[in-house]
């Protein structure tokens, strides 16, 4: 995954949510839903840099709550999703250049999703360079069954799943108070790190009660 750092980093705070910023009901949508649209902050802002931005509040808030492994598993099936969509349309691509030739609409579908088609030095470098995309497109089959076993594994251990308004009420019960519906992702995990730290030491000083009790 490709750093962003500098001004740069600067910039994309302004035109899209990070880890610190993005509420965590967004969070929650943005992983159901899989648009990561949702990230941006301004019409400015581009498409390039959502993946890198969503793997980076991902990879964040897993470092911040090993426990929330829900976000993973629906991380893995939007990707598992996003490799199929993109598989079925390069492949559906190709099969109309082939048939119908050139067309303009479909060679700039092909380019955004980073494959070439050569139109500018005959029909021999076409069809080469449509065979080249179909042979470079099945890289994608072994992403795809690799994201399908990734999947499963969820699958064979996975408990209650986790959905915004679960997590909300569960942290507003171990708090004592209701918790602020506009909540980020970092303050929510912050928020549970200080209910387990408060837990453990009531626990340490019942322990030491306990232990005073039997002397």
């Amino acid at each position: 995954m490709l750093a962003i750092s500098g001004q740069d980093s600067l910039n994309t705070r302004k035109l899209y949510y990070s880890y610190e910023t993005i509420p965590l009901r967004l969070f929650f949508d943005i992983i159901k839903s899989g648009d990561l649209k949702l990230l941006k902050l301004s019409r400015s802002a581009s498409n390039d840099k959502l993946d890198i931005i969503w793997e980076e509040i991902i990879k964040r808030n897993n470092e911040a709550n090993g426990n929330f492994t829900y976000s993973n598993y629906l991380e893995a099936i939007r990707s598992y999703a996003r490799l199929i969509n993109e598989y079925t349309i390069i492949k559906a691509c190709v099969l109309k250049l082939a048939h119908y030739g050139a067309d303009l609409k479909v060679v700039d579908t092909l380019r955004e999703l980073g494959y070439v088609v050569n139109i500018e030095n005959g029909k021999k470098a076409f069809d080469e360079s449509l065979l080249a995309i179909s042979n470079r497109s099945n890289n994608l089959v072994t992403k795809i069954l690799a994201k399908k076993k990734e999947i499963e594994k969820y699958n064979e251990g996975k408990g209650e799943p986790v959905t915004f308004a679960r997590a909300i009420m569960s942290l507003s019960a171990q708090l004592g108070y209701n918790v602020g519906r506009d909540i980020t992702l970092e303050e929510y995990n912050e928020a549970k790190k200080l209910v387990k730290s408060h837990g453990r030491n009531n626990q340490r000083r019942r322990d030491k009660g306990g232990r005073g009790l039997n002397r």
